[in-house]
């Protein structure tokens, strides 16, 4: 499914990737480009402290920043 341009890139990448870490190099692979943005986003309000959006897994929902 890919084309071709990007082919002999991912089979190098895959052929590069020790076998425990293949599935996250698919995962990674199988997104579109969008939600890669996505996720540089989250992570750039997190880096400044915007915590909105979290759930805390500590079961302490009195973290500050976090809604």
């Amino acid at each position: 499914m890919l084309p071709e341009a990007d082919r002999a890139a991912f089979e190098a990448e895959v052929r590069r990737t020790p076998a425990q870490d293949l599935h996250r190099l698919l995962a990674r692979r199988s997104l579109p480009a969008e939600a890669e943005r996505e996720d540089d986003a989250i992570v750039a309000r997190r880096q400044v402290g915007d915590f909105t959006g979290c759930v805390p897994q500590d079961g302490d929902e009195h973290h500050e920043g976090v809604a």
